[in-house]
């Protein structure tokens, strides 16, 4: 198991700004912090090494995409700190979720989830397909049950405060 301490390196810490930025060099919240990415570096670092780092404020903007989406979007020093959680979490819950989940995983995204759906559509015990999108679901989920649930299997305290506080 990872250690905080070895999350918190500023090599790490550089990798996760890496995942963090790809794609998106055209925003000028990712060309602001790459102008001076070792000092945030250093900055979210010392935060979070003296357990001061907190999320926030994040801002929240309406998209329509075939349909109204809200969107909340967060600061860039939290989307570092969220790879380098995801980076812990992943060892821990991959091996738990069932072969067919394809969200936010290494080598599992959309086109894997198509290419999957289209041999369940093409076998010949195909009977029906069901497509789903639940209005704010993420914001009707109990999230103190769901914290509880997943805390169970951190044993790192530092991460345990980080994604509880």
């Amino acid at each position: 198991m990872i250690l905080f301490h070895q999350l918190t390196t500023l090599e790490h810490l550089h990798a996760c700004w890496l995942k963090a930025s790809a794609c998106k060099s055209r925003s000028l919240r990712v060309q602001r912090f790459a102008q001076d990415a070792l000092g945030y570096l250093s900055t979210i670092q010392q935060r979070l090494r003296g357990r001061a780092f907190s999320f926030g404020p994040y801002r929240t903007f309406t998209i329509h995409e075939k349909k109204w989406r809200d969107v909340v979007d967060a600061p860039m020093k939290d989307r570092v700190v969220h790879w380098m959680l995801y980076q812990y979490l992943l060892p821990i819950w991959q091996p738990r979720f069932i072969h067919d989940t394809y969200g936010n995983l290494p080598g599992r995204g959309t086109h894997a989830a198509v290419r999957r759906l289209a041999d369940f559509c093409r076998s010949e015990h195909a009977v029906w397909a069901l497509q789903l999108d639940i209005s704010k679901y993420f914001y009707s989920v109990p999230h103190d049950q769901l914290k509880a649930r997943a805390l169970r299997y951190v044993v790192d305290h530092d991460i345990r405060r980080l994604l509880t506080d």
